[in-house]
């Protein structure tokens, strides 16, 4: 709860989850799939102003 109300401080209004590379196996093809994905802008403030504290 602690954190959350950090995160708030920041203007996020969600949950600081992210997967930037996701790796799967197609169903019916069976390839292999690498799919990514750049940190969304909101999460991306949040650690610019996280850093900027520290």
């Amino acid at each position: 709860r602690k954190f959350n109300k950090e995160m708030k401080k920041f203007g996020l209004k969600r949950l600081f989850l992210h997967a930037w590379k996701l790796g799967i196996r197609h169903p019916s093809t069976g390839q292999d799939l690498l799919l990514e994905a750049p940190l969304p802008e909101n999460l991306n403030k949040v650690v610019t102003r996280l850093r900027e504290q520290t």
